[in-house]
């Protein structure tokens, strides 16, 4: 092993830098490269983070931080996609794409996405790509004394990745130079290190402890014994060689402390530490217990294995509170794809009852019920990202989403009710999808705005790994890789099919023109524009053995409803999802009574707010409901206080309350 100086260095003594290039998220860092780092340390070497993509955000124009913070997040988002990479694709291939290049330039205008937030144009992308060479000349300046770089390569972080990487060979040929990450899976990795000579390995999957034995390897200078290493892939006989193949880690209570030492510093160096609300990745588990069981069909996650593995609740709590305590976090981002059943009590529990004075982040499957809604409350999981991506039950069955359109605006209720913020997302565009699917949701949209709205709209991306992809054949897609990727690499069609992630169709059934989602886009646009934290407009109280609903929804009120007899009761009933049988059977059998907390409420003294319209009185006896539900059901229904699919009810009126909502996780950067 030489040195960085040419001088050979006595075994064992080796210096690892590992690199987070742009387009990673700003505010949140790389938790692969903080075990990577942990790993290494461990075993006694050198090793040093760079955050180049905190140095990058002071790069972009910007009157400060904040403006420059807002200008990154939208560069690192999917609609940038080539604009973003393409800042660094002349330092990748110089004039081997020069016809390309110009072919984009002239067409910049249109690749900017619309109706930005801040402005940014194209002269201010121009000046990022004029000023590339140097934004990399300095990250490159300083690995000068480390022996191996490793950079990490996911979602937009390629190109910039690949430009480094082809910048430090050059001035250090000696280096050794490793790309590892998510752009490197599947047949991705061996097809990057065959493209680019100035890679000298790629890692692939879970290389938690693969690569710090790596660095063992080469620190013993055994560099040629390598191929029994997993994950890895390395140049041999002129060719390509690869180690055993990338497997999921099973026990993960034996993986070290994240080491995010690096990245608090690079915080603190940048100015992000001045407005506090530092948030750290963990990761509880990895894979999918859904998936193991019904992959959807659209995601591309988990690339090496859908199976479910999760950290005791023991072990990970112990790992939460050495975090807190090391890094002082105030926001813990979990990686997960989904949070565990087991956790709702063993590990909340302890977070309950230790209140850590964090707020947590975890993706969660949709159809969770109230009493876990309030536990995720309770343990200050404040914010969430259910797997709704649609309000439809038909189109959620052709994603095998393993839930319904009811139980996802239960969901939204319950958040509401809790102080759970939400991100989510409605998708469309899925091979044989229903027309008249997506025109019934706009009707519906009018009754759910006083709940949290979802991000956007959007067409749905054919990724590699899903089902779409895997299996296109029985969807009957024909995939091809983006018609982006051109504009980044100068490959045939057939090597960019085995670097891209992102696919696209023009097979039969997957609708190209998508004006008949123009409805249901107009109605999301008028829900977020409508849409308040501080004051929901649906919400109900008691006012004796009555309840009183107040609606200010913006196309359905402003109206208040007394509800009498046995309409409180249908109210109470359907706070869940309940079918018209199990509303009949809890009639006819009593079922209806209310609980303790239910009766001490009643008993409570309510002033309600002021009238806003006339109030309108809905009541019917149990008797007549028995005799005839569905008139009964009637009125609510047409109210708007009732959602209906098929023969289940929900109710959609707020108990009113003043939660609050951790609205500083929208400041973070992630």
């Amino acid at each position: 092993m030489s040195g960085a100086n040419g001088s050979a260095r006595p075994p064992g003594n080796i210096a690892v830098a590992l690199v987070y290039p742009p387009y990673g998220p700003a505010g949140l860092p790389s938790l692969g490269l903080a075990i990577l780092s942990a790993g290494i340390k461990s075993r006694g070497f050198t090793c040093r983070t760079f955050y180049w993509n905190l140095d990058f955000v002071r790069e972009l124009p910007g009157d400060g931080l904040a403006s420059q913070m807002g200008l990154y997040r939208l560069l690192n988002g999917r609609p940038f996609l080539p604009l973003n990479e393409w800042v660094f694709g002349g330092l990748l291939h110089g004039h081997e794409m020069a016809d390309r290049d110009a072919e984009l330039t002239q067409r910049l205008e249109s690749f900017i996405p619309p109706d930005l937030p801040l402005e940014f144009t194209k002269c201010d992308l121009l000046r990022l790509r004029d000023g590339a060479p140097d934004i990399v000349a300095r990250m490159t300046d300083q690995l000068e004394i480390y022996d191996v770089i490793g950079i990490n390569s996911t979602f937009f972080q390629n190109v910039p990745a690949l430009a480094l990487a082809k910048a430090v060979k050059a001035r250090w040929p000696h280096k050794i130079i490793v790309l590892g990450g998510a752009n490197c899976d599947g047949p991705m990795g061996a097809t990057l290190l065959a493209q680019y000579p100035f890679l000298d390995y790629v890692f692939s999957g879970e290389v938690d402890y693969a690569f710090p034995d790596f660095i063992g390897r080469l620190a013993n200078g055994e560099c040629e014994k390598v191929s029994d290493l997993r994950g890895i892939f390395f140049r041999c006989d002129g060719g390509i060689g690869h180690g055993l193949a990338p497997a999921p880690l099973q026990d993960l209570n034996g993986l070290p402390i994240p080491d995010f030492e690096d990245y608090v510093a690079a915080r603190r160096d940048v100015g992000l530490d001045a407005n506090g609300g530092l948030c750290l990745p963990l990761e509880s588990s990895r894979g999918c217990w859904w998936g193991a069981k019904q992959h959807c069909t659209f995601c591309g996650l988990n690339a090496n294995g859908m199976g479910y593995r999760q950290k005791s609740a023991d072990r990970f709590y112990a790992e939460v509170e050495t975090v807190v305590k090391r890094f002082g976090p105030r926001f813990l981002f979990m990686a997960d794809n989904i949070l565990s059943m087991n956790y709702y009590h063993d590990f909340l529990d302890r977070i309950i009852d230790n209140d850590l004075g964090v707020h947590f982040f975890y993706e969660i499957k949709a159809n969770v019920n109230r009493k876990q809604a309030e536990r995720l409350a309770r343990a200050r999981v404040t914010l969430v990202q259910p797997g709704i991506e649609s309000f439809s039950t038909r189109i959620l069955q052709r994603m095998r989403k393993g839930t319904t359109a009811i139980r996802n605006i239960a969901l939204l209720k319950y958040a509401r009710e809790c102080g759970i913020l939400l991100t989510y997302n409605l998708l469309a565009g899925f091979p044989g999808e229903e027309r008249e699917e997506y025109a019934s949701m706009a009707e519906q949209l009018p009754a759910l705005t006083h709940l949290q709205p979802p991000n956007g709209l959007s067409p749905i991306e054919f990724h590699r790994f899903s089902p779409y992809h895997s299996d296109a054949a029985k969807y009957g897609l024909h995939l091809q890789a983006s018609p982006k990727y051109r504009y980044l690499y100068p490959f045939s069609n057939d090597v960019l099919d085995n670097l891209a992630y992102v696919f696209e169709t023009c097979a039969e059934g997957v609708e190209s023109d998508q004006e008949y989602l123009d409805e249901l886009r107009a109605q999301v646009k008028f829900w977020q524009q409508h849409f308040e934290f501080e004051c929901c407009p649906l919400t109900w109280c008691w006012s004796g053995s009555d309840i009183i609903v107040d609606d200010r929804r913006p196309r359905l009120g402003p109206r208040r409803y007394r509800l009498r007899d046995f309409a409180v009761a249908v109210l109470r009933l359907t706070d869940d999802p309940r079918s018209l049988s199990g509303l009949i059977e809890a009639a006819d059998g009593n079922g209806c009574n209310l609980d303790e907390a239910e009766v001490m409420a009643m008993l409570t003294t309510f002033s309600p707010p002021p009238a806003c319209a006339e109030e309108q009185a809905i009541a019917f006896t149990k008797a007549e409901f028995l005799q005839d539900s569905s008139a009964c059901l009637t009125a609510m229904i047409k109210a708007g206080l009732l959602y209906v699919e098929g023969e289940s009810y929900l109710a959609l009126p707020v108990r009113r309350s003043s939660p609050e909502y951790a609205k500083r996780w929208y400041e973070l950067g992630i």
